[in-house]
């Protein structure tokens, strides 16, 4: 059903966008799009995500501290949100 996982790095082959996939959502009309939060050093500033059709993205590489994020997720049972910080950037 995807093409793209969460946590590979892409661009926007139209834009130059670039970033980490953070989430994806599928519509009724059968588009799918993901979110991209651009890579920030800046602990500081929050980074604006973009919604960007998965057909515009070519994958560039993977974020490690992302796919880490998602394994202990999949290994979790669940419970309240984790208080821990989830900038997955650099």
């Amino acid at each position: 059903m995807f093409k793209l996982e969460l946590g590979q790095t892409v661009q926007d082959k139209i834009s130059n966008f670039k970033g980490t996939i953070i989430g994806r959502a599928t519509y009724l009309n059968g588009y799918i799009q993901c979110l991209i939060m651009p890579c920030t050093k800046d602990v500081n500033v929050q980074p604006k995500s973009q919604w960007i059709d998965e057909e515009q993205l070519e994958v560039t590489g993977v974020n490690e501290k992302a796919i880490e994020i998602l394994s202990r997720k999949a290994n979790s049972s669940g419970g309240p949100v984790s208080k821990e910080p989830t900038n997955i950037l650099y």
